[in-house]
């Protein structure tokens, strides 16, 4: 092969910085697996589409064009030490370090039963598009999961060089095709007094700007034996590398669970040593090192609700609603109720999770009060549906949110809006359908009138509307009970105790001066639910502002406050138990939602929470 380095013009001055590949880097090895995979998925011609994502070395010489690229490494290393560059100056002496071994990395994610990328090798043709194109997508299908053309940059910012091989076979009038090409993306650098482009490719001649089509003239490992799409990335960052089979499952299993099951998609890791399919994907979720991996990247808790719906899933326990959303499209809704689910909501399209959350239109999907434990998973209603297209047109280049802030029509920005609120409102209906507690029992509390103002007759919400948690009551529920309160706090004293056990009258004093006052204590909406025979659920609202919070358990049954609190986990790191065995407090951040479970002695059938107290 032969290394292309084309001139540039003096205005170009091109560093090392460059916002579509450094934005792979925070997430750098699920960015690579969820970018790959989805191109396969993309592109498939028959289902399951196999991956098969592999590492091995190869002698340096084995790399095309190596003695040339060595001299546009030492080029630009020059560039870099001329404008006192400190990141490119790093940069481009680990890569010298690279090219100057005997044997160089390779990381290598290869697709099969997919269509390739061929056309000819012209603008807007597939391939062209895939490695010289900026920018600029080749998907025209609806259901493709990019749309910005920048995806493939995730391996470019995998490699230490920044040095990605591309092979691919095609079928062109039913005949098997080949193309293969390299593409780098360095700096601007000089040589013979010319400035030089920052992009560097590996074509067939010097007489043409073309890909190689004859897979003898290639090294092994650059060869591709069967239709499909194989990306080479060389020199694999550290992120790629360390631990790396248990991290890839972990990733794959958290972003393709549905792809997985639907049998959309199979992967292959190590040379086959992994085989992830329909069958055996719930084994992989149970492997400790997997789980290990899980944590080490910080989606430990999204692998377990992945696991929890791959086992629902498994045993066809969901149900399914079809839903009509104006301007946005058909959707299928899955929704299982069961112990234990996380209360969350999936937003899937082609078999690839996306988030749970639409909170750039207002709507966190965070809190579902009175509600059983569910899990739910809302997706286009098909592959090939109108929905899938305007779910993607408001994907952000990383896949991972909705947003209409890439959409320049004013007119379509306002229309989707709306039209994600009525989806909010829809699934919200749907999760009250099939979760919604039962209340068996009401009846005022007595006690604690004195702590809240009178609410009179209050008006029921706007249809749609979540219930606005102001009124003082408890609720003896099927197995469970909540306590939800809210009201201004009383005034803050001299350092005292709480009021009496049997009367709670007397408040609660806080610490301070005689003159108190200067700690402002607001009382909190909570709730609260059982989720055994002495453990409790509680769940606060995202606080207005940052504070200690406190919390007083009583079991009504006794009259009497429950001792031996034991705190079994909380989203908050900072959490302690009073001495007396009394309290529970935490410090909560600005607008952050609380999860708490509180073990007591005993069993207490219904439990009184006092509204938190919050010192602003």
């Amino acid at each position: 092969m032969h290394v292309y380095t084309p001139e540039a013009p003096e205005t170009d001055d091109i560093g090392l910085a460059n916002n579509d590949i450094d934005g792979f880097l925070k997430n750098l090895l699920a960015s690579v697996c969820r970018e790959c995979a989805q191109n396969s998925n993309d592109e498939a011609c028959e289902r399951p589409v196999q991956m098969s994502i592999n590492r091995l070395t190869v002698p340096i010489n084995e790399l095309p064009g190596i003695d040339r690229y060595k001299e546009v490494v030492e080029g630009c290393l020059v560039e870099a030490r001329d404008n006192d560059a400190a990141k490119a100056i790093e940069f481009f002496e680990n890569a010298k370090n690279e090219l100057n071994k005997e044997e160089i990395s390779l990381l290598q994610i290869a697709d099969a039963r997919t269509q390739g990328a061929g056309d000819k090798f012209i603008k807007n043709g597939k391939f062209f598009t895939l490695v010289v194109s900026e920018g600029r997508t080749d998907k025209k299908n609806v259901y493709s999961a990019g749309s910005f053309g920048i995806g493939k940059n995730a391996a470019i910012a995998g490699s230490a060089l920044r040095l990605v091989f591309y092979s691919s076979q095609y079928e062109e009038d039913g005949e098997p095709r080949f193309y293969c090409m390299g593409k780098s993306v360095l700096t601007s650098w000089r040589e013979n007094d010319q400035n030089m482009s920052h992009k560097i490719f590996f074509d067939a001649d010097p007489d043409s700007f073309s890909p190689v089509t004859n897979q003898e003239e290639l090294p092994d490992w650059a060869r591709k034996d069967e239709l499909g799409l194989k990306v080479s990335i060389v020199a694999p960052r550290i992120e790629l590398q360390e631990g790396w089979v248990a991290g890839y499952v972990a990733s794959l299993l958290s972003n393709f669970f549905v792809a997985i099951y639907d049998e959309d998609i199979q992967f292959y890791i190590d040379h086959r040593q992994v085989d992830i399919n329909r069958a055996t994907m719930q084994s992989y979720f149970s492997r400790d090192d997997v789980k290990k991996a899980a944590e080490d990247a910080g989606i430990l808790e999204q692998l377990s609700w992945a696991e929890m719906c791959s086992n629902a899933l498994a045993a066809g326990e969901f149900n399914s609603e079809i839903i009509n959303v104006s301007d946005l499209g058909d959707f299928e809704v899955l929704i299982r109720v069961g112990e234990g689910m996380p209360n969350r909501v999936f937003i899937v399209r082609n078999g690839m999770y996306i988030t749970d959350t639409l909170k750039h239109f207002g709507k966190p999907l965070k809190r579902f009060p009175n509600t059983k434990d569910f899990v739910l998973i809302v997706r286009p209603k098909s592959i090939d549906a109108v929905s899938s297209t305007n779910i993607k047109r408001m994907e952000n280049p990383e896949h991972n949110e909705l947003t209409t802030g890439y959409i320049a029509n004013p007119e379509e920005v306002s229309k989707l809006q709306n039209a994600v609120r009525n989806l909010e409102a829809k699934v919200r209906e749907i999760i009250k359908k099939y979760a919604k507690m039962e209340a068996l029992e009401s009846r005022e509390i007595e006690e604690l009138k004195e702590f809240f103002p009178s609410q009179g007759d209050a008006e029921s919400p706007p249809p749609g509307e979540e219930h606005d948690p102001t009124a003082v009551t408890s609720e003896r529920l099927a197995g469970k009970s909540k306590h939800i309160g809210h009201t201004a706090g009383g005034k803050k004293g001299g350092k005292g105790k709480r009021g009496g056990k049997s009367k709670r009258g007397n408040g609660r004093k806080g610490p301070g001066g005689a003159n108190g006052g200067q700690t402002k204590q607001i009382m909190l909406p909570c709730q609260a639910m059982r989720v055994a025979d002495s453990a409790w659920r509680i769940q606060l609202e995202e606080v207005g502002s940052a504070g200690t919070i406190e919390l007083w358990p009583q079991a009504r049954s006794r009259g009497a406050e429950t001792k031996s609190l034991k705190i079994k986990s909380c989203s908050l790191g900072e959490k302690t138990i009073a001495k007396d065995g009394l309290s529970v407090s935490f410090s909560a951040a600005e607008n952050t939602p609380v999860e708490l479970e509180l073990e007591f002695h005993g069993d207490a059938p219904v439990v009184d929470f006092r509204p938190p107290l919050r010192g602003n």
